[in-house]
Parts: C-alpha cells; structure tokens; sequence
C-alpha cells in the first residue's frame, strides 16, 4: 500500500483513486478488500476512494465526482464555472454524467455536451468550456447572477461573444437560453468604451435605468474621462489596477482636484466594486443621478 500512497496519480488526483484504477495497476479484488477494512482506503462513493482518512481538498473532492460518474463525466455548472474563476466554489460538485447521479455531494446533470464543449484542467479533470459553462449556469442562476458570472468571465478574458453564441444555439432547448441570450445582446461592443470593464460598469448603469452617461471625452488637454454626466456635473472613473500605484494614484488626485474647482465631482469605482459589489456602486450614484 505505501506505494500507492506516493503514487503522482494520487496527488494528481488530490488523494482519490477509484477501484478501476487500482485494478488497472495489477492491485487483485482481495487486496482492495482487504485495505479497505484495515481503513488505508476510505468508501467516498461505489468503487471511489480516499486514500488514508485525509481530509479532501476541492481537487479530491472532483475527482471523486468525476470518477464516481464514469467515463464521460465532466465538471460543469458553478463548479465548472468555478475552476474557470468565474463562480466561487461550493462544496457540492456539478457534473454531467452519461449515468444518473444521486449521490451526497454531487449535483449530477444529464445534458448531451459537444465535443467542443469539453476541455481538460492541468489537473487532468474534464471540465466544460467557459461557453458551455455559462450555457449551463442560465439554467441554474437567476438573470442577475448569470450576469455577474458572464462579466466576471469576460473580464477574465475567458470568452468569446461568437463561439458563445455558437454553444447556445447548439445546446437549444435550455429554458435559461432567453436571459443568456439578451446579456450577449446587451454586450455588443460600444465604439466609444475602451474595456470590458467599462462595458459591464455601463451595463449596470443602463439595467438600473440610470441616466446615460457620455462615453470616453476628451478635455481641451487631451485626458480622457471614462463616463460623465454633464447635466449633474458627475464624472465617474473605472479604475483597474495600475490606478493603485502611487505615482497613478497622486495623478488620480490631482485631477479629481482640478476638476472639483472646475464644478465637477468626480467618483471612482474599482472592477471589486463594479462586478462584485454593484449594489454599493448603485447606492452612490442613484442620490447622485436623480
């Protein structure tokens, strides 16, 4: 058994090994058996294990999802969307399976995949691809946090609106295909914004139906202010992470200064607050904007 225990397929598969596998390295029925009631293997689901009474990491805890499917099984749904940094992950573990699942900890989902659907982690696990996922994720999440998800994915740089678009008319049928399908609509590329993140920060202003902001000006210097609103005299500035450097950041100040003299506020917001805090950007703006 020591052998096992150091084994690279273990640790690639985060201390879980499968009954199948163990008979792929020559280990007899008996000897399984036997191991198991010594307790060096520990019963997750039929014919899984962990190996020793380990406690499971997320990989462990995958793979034993995964292996517990069979063949053709593959992470999907917000675990899916987890391994992408998309969704946070939860303990139970989504997967679609050829088999039905019904097992504590595992979310089985019966769809039929692409083989574009599917790619595999560093890790070995096969896991659907950033559309599919979301594709999925509209069946399971309410229109605002399959919004959340898509902007977080598309700030990741995970996506592409075209090969989306191509994933949602191939997996036809899903009830959650109208609201995926008015969030790509709503993200076609405004000429004047200069990001993904300006596109979501300008999202969120029209889903609140906030005044439209002008996109992108110039000042007779030649400086570009993200979004303003001249009839409130409000700038609002979407700032990445080059803005938290000090040099940036007493730039930022000096600005925000020369134009308070000139009567303009101007309010910054970061990708934390637009994408996972919206609800605190909406509360600053809404007294400002009405």
């Amino acid at each position: 058994m020591d052998g096992f225990l150091t084994t690279p397929l273990l640790e690639k598969q985060g201390g879980v090994i499968s009954r199948a596998q163990l008979l792929g390295f020559g280990v007899s029925e008996d000897t399984i058996d036997g191991w198991l009631r010594r307790g060096w293997l520990l019963p997750l689901y039929r014919g899984v294990y962990a190996v020793g009474h380990r406690v499971l990491t997320f990989l462990g805890l995958r793979w034993a999802a995964v292996l517990a499917g069979g063949d053709g099984t593959v992470l999907s749904h917000r675990t899916a969307a987890s391994v992408w940094d998309f969704w946070l992950p939860g303990r139970d573990v989504d997967v679609i399976s050829p088999r039905r699942l019904r097992q504590a900890g595992i979310r089985g989902h019966r769809h039929r995949l692409h083989p574009g659907d599917v790619k595999t982690t560093d890790d070995g696990l096969p896991v659907t691809t950033p559309e599919r996922t979301l594709v999925d994720l509209s069946d399971v999440l309410n229109p605002r946090k399959l919004e959340q998800a898509y902007d977080r994915a598309r700030l990741n740089r995970l996506l592409s609106l075209r090969d989306l678009e191509t994933t949602l008319a191939r997996a036809h049928g899903r009830h959650g295909a109208p609201a995926l399908t008015r969030i790509i609509g709503a993200d076609r590329p405004t000429a004047a914004t200069a990001n993904d993140f300006e596109e979501a920060f300008l999202r969120l202003i029209r889903s609140a139906g906030l005044p439209e902001p002008e996109v992108g000006h110039r000042t007779s210097s030649g400086e570009q202010i993200d979004f303003r609103w001249p009839a409130y005299r409000l700038i609002v500035e979407t700032d990445g992470g080059q803005h938290e450097r000090p040099a940036q950041s007493r730039k930022d100040k000096r600005r925000d200064a020369q134009m308070l003299v000139q009567g303009w506020r101007t309010v910054r917001f970061s990708y934390h607050d637009v994408i996972h805090d919206p609800a605190f950007v909406l509360s600053v703006l809404r007294p400002l904007l009405t």
